[in-house]
């Protein structure tokens, strides 16, 4: 008995669970690392008694608590972003994976720009740190809309619940990420990069917001509402 390609496709389709939990993995290491660019400061202490305040020492560092506050709330935008994203999902394959794949790329790369960040804003080379924070972000924001470009142009995968204007809702709230952040990019190329590195954070502000929190609950009143409907055919065959 022949195993037809339709056949083949559906038995690599798997529940997205295990997707999840690997992103969720990784999300968290990445998050843990933007901590090592805080380090303690090294002061001189003889007989007890320091050289410099550690107060201020503590207060030079800001560049590396700016770094790591915008980088840990980026990490935690993608990761937020990605577990609403799989609540429209309910089978993956392997292109999806694959495509997730690309976006964790992104997720493990950030720490090495917050690095530069910490490193070289308030000098000369602030503008080339600024840009190459917002080029990864740029990238991390085209990668997810390949993922949910390619969920909502895949109806085997999707959640069935899920309306065409929802997803066409939801595929502009997305594309706010790329054009806001590519807009950064171009800023970071001309300005000292201080524009680029405010659009990225207002953008990261943005999709802090429980946006996608309010197109489950769509869903949900979908789901009620195909059911009341079924309830309501099952009485009209009874009488």
């Amino acid at each position: 008995m022949s195993v037809t390609e339709d056949e083949k496709q559906h038995s690599t389709e798997l529940e997205p669970a295990r997707l999840s939990a690997f992103f969720d993995g990784v999300c968290a290491i990445a998050i843990t690392l933007l901590v090592l660019n805080i380090h303690i400061p090294e002061i001189s202490c003889m007989q007890g008694r320091c050289q410099r305040s550690l107060m201020a020492e503590l207060l030079t560092q800001w560049p590396n608590y700016t770094s790591f506050l915008l980088s840990f709330a980026l990490v935690g935008v993608v990761w937020l972003n990605h577990h609403s994203l799989l609540s429209y999902v309910k089978k993956t394959n392997h292109v999806l994976n694959v495509l997730n794949l690309l976006l964790l790329l992104d997720v493990v790369l950030l720490p090495y720009p917050a690095a530069l960040i910490a490193s070289y804003i308030g000098t000369s080379e602030q503008q080339t740190a600024i840009l190459v924070y917002s080029c990864v972000w740029f990238l991390g924001s085209i990668c997810f809309n390949l993922i949910w470009w390619y969920i909502v142009r895949t109806p085997r995968l999707r959640d069935p619940l899920v309306s065409p204007t929802e997803l066409k809702r939801v595929s502009r709230l997305y594309l706010l990420g790329p054009l806001t952040s590519g807009a950064g990019v171009i800023c970071s190329l001309f300005w000292q990069g201080v524009p680029g590195l405010v659009l990225c954070s207002c953008i990261v502000v943005f999709y802090l917001l429980p946006v996608m929190d309010r197109n489950n609950q769509k869903k949900e009143r979908l789901s009620h509402n195909l059911e009341k409907k079924g309830e309501t055919v099952t009485n009209t065959r009874t009488y």
